[in-house]
């Protein structure tokens, strides 16, 4: 698995070019990604939602986000990679994210998320892709998504050399040993595409938090499932769910209060 390894920032990162290389260091910690990490292809698709939803951002903030990253998660892969290849891959990571929300979600999300896989689609491919959007019913448009979502993950898996392997499951010591497929990437970069594959294989519903002060896409324990914020995190004392519940106390007691100094205004 990849070892944790860490960018070091120059101090002319201000003159950086869009096919500059950064230097890294390894760290000396490591960690096991797949397991650890079961939802860093959603940490690496919010990098590439905001380099999307920001494409005025300068050279300069553009490291800062992937410095950010890498600092916490790893370098994506051991060979130095330029801040063009980084922001460019998590682009497409977050494009496939949401093109994924277009295929099996039925609400307003659907509707927003298919908007922006054409129009992402066409900055990535060009006009002629547009074809299909324009000719195709509403059902045959969710089958092409999901047929390219199909392709490009795909193309990606054999990219970042994912390797299909063999995983001995020992369960209790009367029963028999059983066995199980696992995936092998080389890189931290494949285990990104590795956790994408296993959210298609699974079909697990991927919502929006609530929580006016996260907006995260996070992924819900079942389809039937009424979550509506995203799980807190292991060394967070209050997740998502809670502060909403404080906000809307506070609100409610701001409110009161209005509304008692109103009153005692009028007599």
């Amino acid at each position: 698995m990849s070892d944790r390894l860490h960018y070091v920032m120059p101090e002319w990162v201000n003159d950086l070019g869009e096919d500059a290389e950064f230097i890294r260091l390894p760290g000396t910690a490591s960690y096991y990604p797949l397991t650890e990490e079961p939802y860093l292809y959603l940490a690496f698709a919010t990098l590439g939602e905001k380099v999307w939803a920001n494409p005025e951002l300068s050279v300069a903030e553009l490291a800062e986000l992937v410095v950010e990253f890498t600092r916490e998660y790893g370098a994506l892969q051991r060979a130095v990679l330029s801040l063009e290849d980084i922001t460019e891959e998590a682009k497409t990571v977050s494009w496939m994210v949401k093109s994924y929300q277009a295929v099996t979600t039925k609400d307003s999300e659907a509707a927003k998320s298919t908007e922006l896989f054409w129009e992402r689609a066409i900055a990535k491919y060009d006009e002629g892709i547009a074809w299909f959007r324009d000719t195709s019913s509403p059902t045959q448009i969710r089958r092409d998504i999901a047929s390219i979502i199909g392709g490009v993950t795909n193309r990606h898996l054999k990219a970042h050399t994912v390797a299909q392997q063999v995983q001995v499951v020992l369960g209790d010591p009367t029963q028999q040993p059983g066995f199980e497929p696992t995936y092998e990437p080389s890189s931290l970069r494949g285990c990104v595409w590795v956790q994408f594959a296993s959210l298609l294989m699974r079909e697990s519903v991927l919502r929006r938090c609530e929580y006016d002060k996260c907006h995260k896409i996070f992924e819900a324990p079942s389809p039937k499932s009424r979550h509506e914020y995203c799980p807190p995190l292991d060394l967070e004392k209050d997740g998502c769910q809670v502060k909403a519940k404080n906000q809307r106390r506070y609100a409610k007691r701001v409110a009161a209060k209005q509304k008692q100094t109103a009153s005692k205004v009028g007599e």
